[in-house]
């Protein structure tokens, strides 16, 4: 372990209780957010003043990103305020990251006083009582009686020395700690943040429509103030000469075509339907409502081919193909129910669903026909069997809860119809 120099100290014993020194705040040759990162460190230091947090411990903290938390460390380290020390030899089995030091910067002393002699809890020894002398510029300090942990100082005299201040300094709480660095910090972080927002990206003309296309089918959003929205504008303008894959090569699927209107929305039409309609492939739909338009054209699965030309060249595929209706008469009749009674818009997978509806029921009466009442088997026209059905849903189920499932139900035809056809007195036991 290497040993500690004379520059090096812990900032817990040089001000304490005091997370960020006066000092400090006030030291102009040093960012808001290096300051925070400092503060943030010195409650990590241990020993004689040494840490070793996480970059990521650190970000999630003081809620910066990581990178800033490096770019913050090496202005630290630059304005001399911390050492680095990179474990070598014996010392990388104990310690397998780097360990900060703090060091005795020139704002700390400011030819006054050193960080150790402006500590606020002095080392007393024994009984010793310690002697202090009243500063003469300090008149009164009255604290705030309406709450106990709350606190401020009313200074009657003219403007305080800076060692006088730091002498002064009361006492905060934990979370008023918290707060008072919330309050001085975060505006100035904001204002950081905000600097480095994008300014607002022109639209050409040209680019415009294509934009409006992608967004009147209710896919990914984009906002002309992000980078997502910068490499938007430029792979649209590459597309429109049929130049793809960040222009190192044109799709021999496309044949070099330059796109138009027209092609575009044929081929954003059919990716919705792949990233909204669930009656198309693929099961998980929420990578592509997230994908913005340059991933779109720019196949973020591969880039053999990309989502423009599969949709352009490939018609959806659907996860559930129409079955042969031996019934269709049948069919017909229970979606009328469907659409008259329950009020339900169908779509292709429930007509497939009312088409295995109608094959089941025949089927059931059929096996059943020693079971049931030769009026109900025999009956013409055989609409008969749909009526109990209906009537059979209704009795078990309220009406807004029935579906197109429940027409093709395993309980509807092991429960519901025999229980109704029992009560009916027209189920046959013998």
């Amino acid at each position: 372990m290497v040993d500690f120099e004379e520059d090096e100290f812990n900032p817990q014993n040089g001000f304490i209780y005091v997370q960020l020194p006066n000092v400090l705040l006030e030291y102009k040759d040093l960012s808001i957010g290096a300051k925070v990162l400092w503060a943030k460190l010195a409650q990590h230091a241990r020993g004689a003043g040494e840490c070793w947090p996480k970059q990521d411990t650190l970000a999630q903290e003081i809620s910066l990103a990581v990178p800033t938390i490096i770019a913050k460390m090496e202005e630290l380290e630059e304005k001399k305020f911390i050492r680095k020390y990179i474990p070598q030899g014996e010392d990388v089995i104990k310690h397998r990251t780097n360990r900060y030091r703090f060091l005795r910067h020139k704002c700390f002393s400011d030819g006054t006083a050193s960080p150790e002699d402006i500590s606020l809890v002095p080392d007393l020894k024994g009984s010793e009582v310690p002697n202090y002398k009243p500063c003469s510029s300090i008149k009164k300090v009255h604290y705030n009686e309406k709450e106990n942990t709350s606190y401020s100082l009313k200074e009657s005299s003219k403007e305080l020395s800076l060692a006088e201040r730091r002498l002064v300094t009361p006492i905060p709480t934990t979370r008023q700690k918290m707060h008072l660095l919330a309050k001085d910090v975060s505006p100035s972080l904001k204002k950081e943040e905000e600097k480095k927002k994008p300014p607002n990206t022109i639209v050409p003309s040209k680019i415009q429509p294509y934009l409006d296309i992608w967004h009147k089918y209710s896919l990914k959003n984009h906002c002309n103030n992000t980078v997502y929205f910068e490499k938007t504008v430029e792979v649209l303008k590459q597309a429109l000469t049929g130049t793809f894959f960040n222009g190192k090569k044109d799709l021999s699927e496309y044949k070099g075509e330059k796109i138009d209107l027209e092609v575009w929305e044929r081929s954003v039409s059919n990716f919705a339907l792949l990233a909204h309609n669930d009656d198309y492939f693929p099961n998980n739909k929420a990578p592509l409502q997230s994908l913005y338009i340059h991933t779109f054209l720019y196949n973020p699965y591969g880039s053999e081919r990309s989502m423009f030309i599969k949709c352009l060249t490939e018609e959806p595929k659907k996860k559930f193909q129409i079955r042969n209706d031996d019934h269709p008469e049948i069919t017909e009749a229970l979606k009328k129910i469907c659409i008259d009674e329950l009020k339900l818009p169908l779509t292709d997978r429930d007509g497939d669903l009312l088409v295995q509806a109608s094959q089941r029921l025949m089927q059931y009466f059929d096996c059943n026909k020693n079971k049931i009442v030769d009026y109900v088997h025999n009956a013409k026209p055989r609409y008969k069997r749909i009526e109990i059905l209906w009537e059979a849903l209704k009795s078990r189920n309220k009406l807004n809860r029935i579906t197109v499932y429940y027409f093709v139900s395993d309980i509807t035809y092991n429960q519901t119809i025999p229980m109704y056809l029992r009560q009916k007195g027209l189920w046959n036991e013998y």
